[in-house]
């Protein structure tokens, strides 16, 4: 959600979903705060809420996604009644923190919460939010003196309370109204990811929500990079022309604006072959839906930083990309095209320290 701008929230309502063993409570607000609180109090409350939810909304972990099975879709019907006027935005509210709840009971491994609705206004459009904030410890320094007279600070539990401003929630919606021609209908935000018979990882996006994530332009650029790493590494691919395709990549983001993976692939595995069909199946295997993408920038930037060589006695760290592709600075020369050994020279080098 990185092209949210600044959001207006015009309802707001707060519900309890502590699934802590032996003391579960599920507690839902009848009132929403900004009707029941004073002006200055519903001030303060909602500087909280909008810093925690513009962080969320910037996180790069966010990711658009569609909703599944629409008809029996109980997340997307009670935002969808929301956005049509059919039901108001405390009964919806109510009717997702108890969908929630029951994939949250009986799983200690599930963090207690406090989940926050909102109903706000960004870019002209009406969008329903809900952030997962988590309890957290909070502690504080206590001054005591001991038998003897002599003063020490320890620390004193405070009780449990929100995530401070500036952390990083674990989950996170905003669900956005249809838009005709628009991909996606959500935005989230779920640092768990998924693992087999991992009941935490699922629970969020595939149980409560039923959505499909759609890979963006970051996980695209990054798993492009990455998997193609893998994909060679994988293959048996003489050394050369392994380090040559992952160079090409990793240039490619560096220079390029559009990225069209089969084109690098007809390129670099040759048209028409069975690398290249091999190559692609296993990019959408790992989840890149999209042939052809825009870049990310941020990310394109972070392979211009660093360069690491790992040999079997050495790492050599290179602080700039131009560099390593400077044949005035640096050159590595390959003894053979099937081998992993080569000379690796650092010309008209300053040396700041040997250690």
């Amino acid at each position: 959600m990185r092209n949210f701008n600044n959001i207006e929230i015009k309802e707001l309502i707060i519900h309890r979903a502590d699934n802590t063993k032996g003391k579960e409570q599920l507690v839902l607000s009848e009132l929403g705060l900004l009707e029941a609180l004073n002006k200055d109090q519903a001030i303060q409350i909602l500087d909280v809420v909008t810093g925690h939810a513009m962080n969320a909304m910037k996180d790069k972990k966010n990711r658009q996604a569609f909703f599944l099975d629409k008809e029996i879709n109980e997340v997307y019907n009670a935002s969808s009644s929301v956005f049509n006027n059919e039901v108001s935005f405390i009964e919806v509210s109510h009717i997702l923190t108890r969908r929630l709840f029951q994939f949250m009971r009986g799983n200690s491994n599930i963090s207690a919460a406090d989940l926050v609705f909102l109903l706000f206004i960004e870019s002209g459009n009406l969008c329903l939010g809900m952030l997962k904030l988590d309890y957290k410890d909070h502690y504080m320094s206590e001054v005591k003196v001991d038998d003897n007279g002599k003063r020490f600070l320890t620390l004193s539990h405070r009780g449990v309370g929100w995530p401070e401003l500036g952390t990083r929630l674990q989950k996170a919606m905003f669900i956005l109204p249809e838009i005709q021609d628009q991909e996606f209908q959500l935005y989230v935000l779920d640092r768990q990811t998924r693992r087999d018979s991992d009941d935490i990882a699922v629970f969020f996006a595939e149980q409560f929500l039923n959505i499909q994530l759609i890979a963006d332009e970051f996980i695209h650029t990054k798993g492009f990079i990455n998997f193609t790493r893998d994909f060679v590494d994988a293959n048996e691919i003489p050394p050369v022309k392994a380090q040559k395709i992952k160079d090409a990549a990793r240039n490619l983001v560096i220079t390029a604006k559009e990225i069209d993976i089969e084109e690098f692939s007809n390129m670099h595995f040759g048209e028409g072959s069975q690398e290249v069909i091999e190559y692609m199946d296993f990019l959408s295997s790992k989840g890149l839906t999209r042939m052809s993408f825009t870049k990310d920038t941020e990310y394109a930037e972070v392979l211009t930083k660093k360069v690491r060589i790992q040999g079997t006695w050495f790492n050599l760290d290179l602080t700039d990309y131009t560099a390593y592709k400077d044949e005035s600075r640096f050159e590595l020369t390959w003894v053979d095209e099937s081998s992993h050994i080569a000379n690796i020279t650092l010309k008209n080098a300053r040396i700041k320290k040997v250690e």
